[in-house]
């Protein structure tokens, strides 16, 4: 069951769809990555996920993969920033 669709079940869909994926930072040192397809990289200072239409990189200190299920994962560590990068289509 993913957790954010659950949370955003009532919220007009307008404003959700399309679904592509979802974040939730926790005091900095969590965050809960929901509808990505696959890890591209993984290292103690950035780990890169791949969502259908973007590049999610996560930077910062002690980076590590805490809980991972089917298309959602738990990353635990100091967090600098979370970016979004658009895939090319060529």
């Amino acid at each position: 069951m993913s957790f954010s669709k659950e949370f955003f079940k009532n919220i007009a869909q307008d404003l959700i769809s399309p679904f592509n994926y979802s974040i939730m930072l926790i005091n900095g040192t969590a965050i809960y990555v929901d509808g990505f397809e696959k890890i591209l990289s993984l290292s103690y200072t950035e780990i890169v996920l791949k969502t259908k239409k973007q590049h999610l990189k996560i930077n910062g200190k002690n980076l590590k993969i805490d809980k991972m299920e089917e298309f959602s994962c738990v990353v635990t560590g100091n967090i600098g920033g979370i970016f979004v990068e658009q895939i090319s289509v060529l």
